[in-house]
């Protein structure tokens, strides 16, 4: 691993020791319109189902961006489309609402806090 770049080799994708690999918000904020940066997001959600690892997408802010992303088989996404970021505390309060049905005016709506890909 390089420090200075934050870049690993591939040859460290050989014998994985990573449950995960992270799709960069820069690749997903023209997912749906730029060509390339579909394909890079193509490669890495292949590249997960081939090492075994869960692909989560960072960044989603747009329905739009979670739909090419669900149709790329992505496991997993996060970012402001969800919710803004919250304590952990409240996280575990909202699902214990979402779980019993509550739902609040001006928030997302609970399927997006449930949504999964898998």
């Amino acid at each position: 691993m390089s420090s200075a770049t934050g870049f690993n080799s591939l040859t460290n994708l050989r014998y994985p020791v990573i449950d995960a690999l992270k799709i960069d918000r820069s690749f997903i904020s023209n997912i749906s319109t730029s060509p390339s940066d579909m394909a890079i997001a193509g490669a890495v959600v292949s590249a997960g189902r081939s090492l075994g690892v869960c692909v989560v997408a960072e960044g989603v802010e747009t329905e739009e961006q979670f739909e090419t992303l669900r149709r790329l088989s992505c496991d997993e996404a996060q970012g402001y489309w969800f919710s803004e970021p919250i304590e952990a505390a409240a996280l575990r309060d909202r699902k214990q609402e979402i779980e019993s049905g509550v739902t609040r005016e001006g928030e997302p709506h609970e399927a997006r806090w449930e949504a999964g890909f898998a």
